[in-house]
């Protein structure tokens, strides 16, 4: 099932003080979904996977608003109003290569370096 998460439809409200999901968590979570057999329910998970991912996107849009305004070069750059989305499926195999060790990091590393890759800022 391709899974793509519209960025702009992350609300700020999700990053209220939501525990941060580790890599091995989200795994086991995307791996339960997956093996899901009722279209509905796989659907559900889907959706409370992806509720659960939208703190990490936020915070990631919080530190690029805090960078510019303290003047900061911006640590990626995209596309102000665009329907830009992340691949999930894309995501989990980037981090079904990791180790063990590496799986215990929270989410947000994952998804920020994911984020930078995709979103590069032009170079002068």
């Amino acid at each position: 099932m391709r899974f793509l998460i519209p960025l702009a439809l992350l609300s700020a409200a999700a990053a209220q003080e939501a525990p941060n999901l580790t890599i091995a968590d989200f795994l086991s979570e995307w791996r339960v979904a997956q093996a899901e057999t009722d279209r509905g329910e796989k659907v559900a998970r889907f959706s409370r996977l992806a509720e659960r991912l939208a703190p990490s996107f936020n915070r990631y849009k919080a530190l690029l608003d805090a960078d510019k305004a303290a003047g900061r070069p911006p640590r990626a750059c995209p596309v102000k109003g665009s329907k830009a989305t992340v691949d999930i499926n894309a995501l989990v195999t980037d981090l079904e290569k990791l180790s063990e060790a590496q799986r215990a990091a929270p989410m947000d590393a994952a998804i920020f370096a994911q984020l930078d890759r995709r979103f590069p800022c032009p170079t002068a």
